[in-house]
């Protein structure tokens, strides 16, 4: 699993006035083999949102594979970058609605 702290400045933006309350910060989890982001709220390290990085891959999600090996998210928290090896590509998601916005194939060896 890969960690990504993001201030809690952002927290408005991506959860909302009710999520920002105590919280200082997140930290966004990769979960390889279920082709989830989980989004952890610091303190108290609660997991306040899980984010699908394979929308487009139902059937793939169903054999298994690796997804969500690095994450990188920009410092205003627009865009969820995920390299997704087991898919050989890089796909980019915005924030706060997850939503798929696009994805690059990527070539050599997956396994990085």
């Amino acid at each position: 699993m890969r960690h990504i702290l993001h201030s809690a400045l952002m927290a408005l933006a991506l959860f909302g006035n009710d999520t920002l309350q105590a919280a200082t910060e997140w930290r966004y989890v990769g979960n390889n083999k279920a082709g989830t982001v989980s989004v952890v709220e610091v303190p108290g390290f609660r997991v306040i949102r899980e984010i699908d990085v394979m929308p487009d891959q139902p059937d793939r999600r169903a054999r298994g594979g690796t997804c969500a090996d690095d994450l990188v998210l920009p410092a205003d928290g627009s865009r969820l970058y995920v390299s997704r090896a087991g898919l050989r590509d890089v796909a980019a998601f915005e924030l706060p609605s997850a939503r798929l916005l696009w994805r690059v194939a990527t070539v050599g060896m997956a396994d990085h």
